[in-house]
């Protein structure tokens, strides 16, 4: 609404600024999350709307479609990312979450699909312990500031949510990528600390660098079918750093590129000459992030919120870990993330145990009788459609005319190389068959409450709790924050409409 308004970049995120502040003052006071939605943005942090979602198709999708790329290489699979994950409204109010990047918490993002988390780490107070915090070290020479670290939560917190999350049921397959920002200054002391975390939290389920060879490079060729088959569900990265902290954490190491998502992002197909040709993204990590905090916009004068055709366009071109700032369950962006199935698919039909690629460059469940293309594909990785059509029964035969197999497209980038070799209207037998019609791999996560601080306690006299975050505040503040929202909301409405 702010951006088609007109108005400048700076006014434009200091309205949506405000307006999440608000909501998360309105969420403190113990409001309903439908009436804190109605009075500020409309975004209702609730744990109801999570669990729609979840039952819906787009989560459903994504899970089915992330069995896709699990043979492919790291480098060329899709992740979805949130841009520091851990800067959200979800928690106790700190400085940094005052411009916070994420409104749900660690373990919601996760269940909504996202793949890879971002966690700033920070001395605490007095440099003791290890804080998650959206700060910026700088070197006063006789001292190191961390500006905007306050009271922020550990680092176990945000560990045990990742670990709750891999230990629900029907997760089993998930592999995440923890990006690690490193801002210890350099202290063994405090990187043994995140070692023991690390070991605490997660031990045997990470991907840890070979022994004898502290901080490897990422390792970028290994599939996440190869992880799982050691046992290995969590792959950390960041920059280097002493003591035990090698031991747990891959370097990102050269081939990994990253940028800002900046003035947007090139649509298909001119992203392959902007973007995939120039980056090489068929050998390197290619990570585009949006960047919508107050701060930010402050600082380089540019508002340019991420959209679901941004989405659709990265991922057709191939980029590997797009990130997410206030992704939500309701949050269009999502949708844009699904390239395989179509809306609906796979339906549970036991009529349709076959699966084609229709002729809107979707999956669509099918029954194995009838006459289609075929998608065959070579060892060297090139699609090749043979002319005329026939039945799957015959889809080898017909694939080893021309050196190849049937196959499936793993991933966006892929699905657009077979549309391309197919032409316009065709439909295509592919190699899998519908998930659907067995027993489905992506059942949807039992709905769970995210856990409390550490610390978390019952609450004082006179105040009201959220048991989800641990969060309170006096009761009788909640009539108070939630007529604030309300009358900030309206005057933003009519400074937007002048």
């Amino acid at each position: 609404m702010c951006e088609e308004s007109g108005l400048g970049d700076r006014t434009c995120v200091s309205v949506l600024a405000g307006s999440a502040l608000l909501s998360s003052l309105c969420a403190d006071s113990g409001a309903p999350p439908a009436a804190c939605a109605a009075a500020t943005d409309g975004e209702a942090v609730d744990p109801a709307v999570l669990a729609d979602y979840e039952r819906g198709w787009v989560h459903r999708a994504l899970r089915l479609q992330s069995r896709l790329d699990e043979e492919e290489p790291l480098l060329n699979s899709l992740w979805p990312h949130s841009h520091n994950s851990a800067n959200s409204t979800a928690y106790a109010p700190s400085v940094s979450s005052l411009d916070p990047n994420q409104r749900w918490s660690i373990l919601d993002q996760l269940r909504m699909g996202i793949r890879a988390v971002e966690l700033d780490l920070h001395p605490g107070p007095g440099g003791t312990g290890v804080v998650l915090c959206h700060g910026r070290q700088v070197d006063l020479g006789a001292t190191i500031v961390h500006i905007g670290c306050s009271a922020d939560r550990p680092l176990s917190a945000g560990l045990d949510e990742l670990r709750s999350f891999l230990d629900l049921p029907g997760n089993e397959r998930e592999v995440v990528l923890v990006y690690l920002e490193n801002q210890l200054e350099s202290d063994p002391v405090l990187h043994d600390e995140v070692a023991r975390e690390l070991e605490r939290a997660l031990g045997s389920l990470v991907a840890r660098p070979a022994p004898g060879a502290p901080c490897a490079e990422m390792p970028l060729e290994r599939s996440r079918a190869e992880l799982l088959a050691e046992g290995r569900r969590v792959l950390i990265v960041g920059d280097c750093g002493p003591g035990g902290w090698g031991e747990w954490v891959h370097e990102r190491g050269p081939r990994w590129n990253e940028r800002s998502l900046g003035d947007g992002y090139a649509p298909f197909p001119e992203c392959t000459v902007a973007e995939r040709e120039p980056l090489a993204y068929d050998d390197n990590w290619i990570r585009v992030y949006e960047d919508a905090t107050w701060l930010s916009a402050m600082v380089e004068d540019r508002f340019r919120p991420q959209t679901a055709d941004d989405v659709r366009a990265m991922v057709r071109c191939g980029v590997d870990m797009i990130g997410f700032d206030r992704i939500s369950p309701t949050d269009p962006r999502l949708a844009a993330l699904v390239w395989s199935w179509a809306e609906g698919e796979p339906i549970a039909d036991p009529t349709k145990r076959c699966v084609a690629h229709g002729t809107d460059g979707r999956f669509h469940a099918v029954a194995c009788e009838g006459e289609r293309g075929y998608a065959c594909r070579t060892t060297a990785g090139n699609w090749v459609v043979p002319d005329g059509v026939g039945p799957v029964t015959d889809a080898e035969r017909v694939c080893a005319t021309v050196d190849a197999t049937l196959a499936t497209p793993p991933t966006g980038w892929e699905n657009e190389r077979l549309k391309a070799a197919a032409g316009p209207g065709r439909s295509l037998w592919l190699s899998i068959a519908n998930p659907a019609t067995a027993a489905d791999p992506a059942p949807a996560p039992p709905t769970v409450a995210p856990p409390g601080p550490p610390d978390a306690g019952p609450p004082s006299p006179g105040q009201a709790s959220l048991p989800a975050t641990g969060r309170a505040l006096p009761a009788g503040a909640a009539a108070a924050a939630l007529t604030l929202a309300v009358v900030a909301r309206g005057a933003a409405r009519r400074w937007l409409a002048l």
